[in-house]
């Protein structure tokens, strides 16, 4: 691959990871904002339902108080939640000339093994030392050339012609300037070889270790979903017992806190899975419209 195309395309690659870094963010921002507001509506209707038994006596007014000042808690929070994905929709439009207003679903897929796209310019470059390598040893080759010389002399009105022909070979086998020449492309050609299986080891170190962080990341998505659908039955269940004066208000605040962070943590998770992908692709130099869609 010619210098110039693999800088061309190694670009491209890089603003494509980019994007879909700055694409999973936001995509993670604008979910950690809807679970706050789920959280926020959640309290809201608490309030509604214990109103009645704080203006009776039943509850005291100290939840009532307590579950308001949450709700001033969230409503800062969902404020630096914005900054935040004001600063991801300016990035991403720096790079598409588009502004985002809702979340941008992905769906990736594990891209398929392949040659790695960085060590495409190495390889070029040992097929050149090849070449060099031998174009300096054949210039020890012996070279076999024909030569033909003619004249012709003029004497008292005769001219005679005269000719040689003849098969000449010349061996430059001691010649010192090409047998640096070999030797010093030969370095060339070892040094490129050995950059190319360093390089190459650590890739398949990298390659391995990003596959097993995505193995773990599906598990941890799949435990992370069941517990999303846990929390959920507990904070039915914890709403009822803080209605009827069952539970503190601390603890009622704390299963709808673990509701909010199971919804952040999944949405965290599939970022960080999405830009695991995204780093494969880049490595292995493949179109990102194929890995994610």
């Amino acid at each position: 691959m010619k210098a110039s195309k693999y800088k061309a395309k190694l670009n491209f690659l890089q603003r494509e990871a980019i994007l879909i870094g700055e694409i999973s963010n936001f995509d993670y921002l604008l979910e950690f904002k809807n679970s706050l507001k789920i959280k926020k509506e959640s309290i809201k209707k608490t309030i509604d339902a214990i109103k009645e038994g704080v203006r009776v006596g039943r509850v005291t007014e100290f939840k009532l108080i307590r579950l308001k000042d949450e709700l001033l808690n969230i409503d800062m929070e969902i404020k630096k939640v914005d900054s935040l994905i004001a600063t991801s929709k300016a990035n991403i439009y720096k790079l598409t000339k588009l502004k985002p207003t809702t979340k941008i679903p992905i769906h990736s897929n594990i891209p398929k093994s392949g040659e790695f796209f960085e060590l495409k310019p190495i390889k070029s470059e040992i097929e050149a030392m090849k070449y060099e390598i031998k174009a300096a040893k054949d210039k020890f080759l012996p070279k076999v050339f024909f030569k033909a010389d003619g004249y012709r002399a003029f004497g008292e009105g005769d001219a005679d012609s005269f000719g040689s022909v003849g098969v000449y070979l010349t061996w430059e086998i001691f010649n010192k300037k090409n047998l640096a020449s070999v030797q010093k492309a030969k370095i060339k050609y070892l040094k490129s070889e050995l950059s190319f299986d360093k390089n190459l080891k650590d890739l398949i170190a990298k390659k391995d270790e990003i596959l097993k962080r995505i193995d773990n990341l599906n598990a941890s998505i799949k435990m992370a979903k069941k517990s999303l659908r846990i929390k959920r039955e507990l904070l039915k269940s914890a709403k009822v017992a803080f209605e009827l004066d069952e539970m503190s208000v601390d603890e009622y605040l704390g299963y709808e806190n673990e509701l909010a962070k199971a919804r952040a943590t999944l949405a965290s998770l599939i970022a960080k899975k999405n830009m695991l992908i995204a780093q494969l692709a880049f490595m292995y130099g493949e179109n990102f419209k194929k890995v994610f869609k």
